[in-house]
């Protein structure tokens, strides 16, 4: 409903699905269309949470435009690219009524005409309450350009198992754990 996949199982792996997917939404191109963006906090959001939600994803949407000019590429019909992608996730706290899950993603930001394609890593935290059957998001954290937020370009290649050491307490999505 509303481009948000909804109906996680009530276990920690669904929390964490739905944490991703979550964030995936918040931080994507749906962000750049307020009126469909609205329409999917109102399907992912516990009811209680909306009005924060919808305040950091207008700070969101104004700083991916002062970045990289992303509302004003679609508004002129350019081709780009905006998107987040998780990666790995760790539970850092659950119960059956709330979780916190730490999502470690991608995003990739690029658009023509306007700059290289960059991409950045990231670690950002989503609070979900269980609710009328479902995860619902109630917070999230985006973390902080100075400590979550590491563009690609800065990153040192390292070999590693897929994930850094950094991260070792983290579950790759699709490994069916």
């Amino acid at each position: 409903m509303a481009g948000v996949p909804v109906g996680y199982p009530h276990t920690p792996q669904g929390a964490a699905e739905a944490a991703g997917n979550y964030l995936t939404i918040l931080n994507g191109p749906l962000m750049l269309d307020p009126a469909k963006l609205s329409a999917a906090i109102d399907e992912m959001a516990e009811p209680g949470a909306r009005p924060q939600l919808e305040s950091q994803s207008q700070v969101g949407r104004r700083e991916a435009e002062s970045l990289w000019g992303v509302q004003t590429a679609r508004q002129q019909g350019q081709p780009f690219l905006f998107m987040t992608t998780p990666i790995a996730y760790r539970l850092a706290s659950y119960t059956p009524q709330e979780a916190r899950v730490s999502v470690w993603w991608v995003g990739n930001v690029g658009v023509a005409g306007h700059q290289r394609l960059i991409a950045l890593f990231g670690v950002s935290t989503a609070t979900l309450d269980w609710h009328n059957g479902d995860w619902r998001l109630r917070a999230y954290d985006s973390g902080s350009p100075s400590g979550d937020v590491v563009p690609a370009l800065l990153q040192a290649p390292t070999v590693t198992d897929g994930i850094p050491s950094q991260l070792v307490e983290y579950v790759p999505y699709g490994s069916g754990s």
